[in-house]
């Protein structure tokens, strides 16, 4: 712009604002007041419009600092336009990093099995299950590990770990890792699904505790009339150390038992979730149409319904598909110490929102909370979870949920259900010669050396069997260990030392890392059940 043309643009200018300012003169004062309240208005709208939006608007509610029953109150939901936009991210509550923790099923100092470049193992998919605080360590860490079409399953005692340099904390292998045996049988007619056929040994493993105490683990293998199928059994039959610290209730599933959904079969069959019901147990095999059946029953389907909210998750799209992920917790909405009864007790477990994206799918990761009593009705829905300390772009597959007996309220409470074999023990008394049933015991044996040779006769899986019995028939006689069942009389039926807890106690969530790692994520269980969407149908 020339000076001419920058001269004649000022003037006019200076005549427009004087024109202005005479009209606003001349204009009445109840006229002038009208403008000026308009424009400051406009003025603001823009600001509220324009500016970043604030975070009061998406607080998450801190379900223990309001009153039972949890969902009554409708300030304890999400607001209504945030549904769909929030994140809840999980921090860790003992790492000072606040991040996600990785399991290493290497024994300290050393790589073994199939190694990787820097000689580590690839497992991943955890099960972590918490030992008694007698224990000489705090947890009991399944990983699953896989090489060609060959699955198997490890397990070691875990303890806790820092890096020397970054003194970033993790779990580590305290023990050599231990090959889990499981018999398998060979696979069933697969026509959809041939190369799957092809896989030996046990995939998806999942190890968690009923509410009497018995740890089950459950697996996808070949099927015996179908292409893969899902299976059960007695942890402490798998793992025989896991006897040593949970004794009782006896053994239930001594073989792996095949498992059956009502209504027709899928020709694979994977990550189905066990719910409890005081002394009933009941399978879920799938979310959306939902179908679930009792153990003692599985011909019937006993899902009176699917909920609107949960098919909803899929966008009505064929690339978005609903897996379940973990297995059940049962939490009482109070802090502890407070009453555990139905009104104020619900069901939790983490399903998976999978993605299908190409050859890499991604799994969105939400809490799913149902009622704890039959028919066990869809109560709500978390937003999508982050873990602090993970990259989005890698594969996260969210595996177990377990109560950590050693944090928090659960550490430091005496339950019924104390998991201290020593409080329970009695001694053992002498007979009347004078001899208490350990040295009769020791006696007899020496006294019929014929057993080892029968003992030799016997296949390694009887001789296993056997054992196992043995041990826990003199774990009953000798020590007289209470019986850890829900039908305890000194119980509500709710409360468990290993399925149940309360909102300021302490969640481990187990999930693998692009089927390679394997990594743990120790979290208040209130944070789990913050901002829900509520389910209205």
């Amino acid at each position: 712009m020339d000076k001419a043309s920058k001269e004649k643009f000022q003037k006019k200018l200076q005549k427009s604002v004087r024109s202005f300012r005479f009209s606003l003169a001349t204009m009445p004062k109840a006229t002038r007041g009208i403008i000026i309240f308009l424009s400051f208005c406009a003025f603001v709208f823009l600001v509220a419009v324009l500016s970043p939006s604030r975070s009061s608007d998406l607080q998450f509610i801190l379900p223990g600092d309001l009153d039972p029953p949890y969902l009554e109150t409708a300030s304890r939901l999400c607001p209504h336009h945030a549904e769909n936009k929030l994140r809840k991210v999980l921090s860790s509550v003992s790492n000072p990093f606040m991040t996600a923790m990785r399991i290493n099923f290497n024994k300290a100092g050393k790589g073994t099995g199939a190694p990787r470049q820097d000689g580590m193992v690839y497992r991943y998919n955890p099960s972590i299950l918490p030992l008694p605080q007698n224990a000489p360590h705090p947890y009991i860490g399944f990983g699953a590990q896989s090489k060609g079409n060959t699955f198997e399953l490890y397990a070691c005692y875990l303890a806790r770990g820092q890096k020397r340099v970054s003194k970033r904390l993790g779990l580590q292998c305290a023990t050599e890792p231990e090959l889990i045996e499981i018999p398998t049988v060979e696979s069933g007619e697969c026509t959809e699904h041939y190369f799957f056929g092809l896989r030996k040994g046990p995939q998806t493993p999942r190890v968690f505790f009923a509410p009497d105490g018995t740890p089950i683990l459950t697996y996808s293998g070949n099927s015996e009339s179908d292409c893969i199928g899902v299976w059960m059994v007695d942890a402490r039959v798998a793992y025989p150390p896991l006897m040593e610290w949970f004794p009782n209730p006896p053994l239930q599933y001594l073989e792996p038992v095949e498992l059956r959904r009502p209504g027709k079969k899928l020709e694979m069959e994977q990550n189905w979730t066990f719910m409890f019901e005081h002394n009933k147990t009941f399978i879920q095999q799938d979310l959306s149409p939902r179908t679930y059946s009792s153990i003692g029953w599985q011909n019937r389907n006993l899902a009176p319904r699917s909920f609107k909210c949960v098919n909803a998750l899929t966008q009505n799209r064929e690339e978005v598909v609903l897996r379940q992920a973990t297995n059940t917790l049962r939490l009482s909405l109070c802090n502890w110490p407070c009453t555990a009864t139905e009104a104020n007790t619900v069901l939790i477990s983490i399903i998976h929102v999978k993605y299908v994206e190409g050859y890499r799918p991604y799994y969105e990761r939400r809490v799913l909370v149902t009622a704890a009593q039959f028919p066990f009705d869809v109560i709500g829905i978390s937003p999508p979870l982050i873990y602090t300390g993970t990259d989005e772009q890698n594969l996260l597959y969210t595996t177990s949920l377990t109560w950590d007996s050693r944090q928090g309220p659960r550490k430091d409470r005496e339950d019924v259900y104390s998991m201290d074999k020593s409080k329970y023990a009695i001694k053992s008394e002498p007979s009347e010669e004078g001899q208490t049933p350990e040295q009769e015991e020791t006696q007899e044996t020496q006294e019929e050396p014929t057993k080892v040779k029968v003992e030799k006769r016997e296949t390694a899986l009887e001789k296993k069997m056997r054992k196992l019995r043995e041990k826990q028939e003199e774990l009953a006689d000798k020590a007289k260990f209470r019986e850890y069942t829900i039908e305890n009389p000194q119980l509500s039926g709710i409360e468990s030392d290993y399925y149940h807890g309360y909102l300021n106690d302490v969640v481990l969530i187990g999930f693998g890392i692009e089927d390679r790692e394997s990594a743990v994520l120790d979290v208040r269980a209130s944070d789990l059940v913050e901002c829900l969407q509520k389910c209205h149908d």
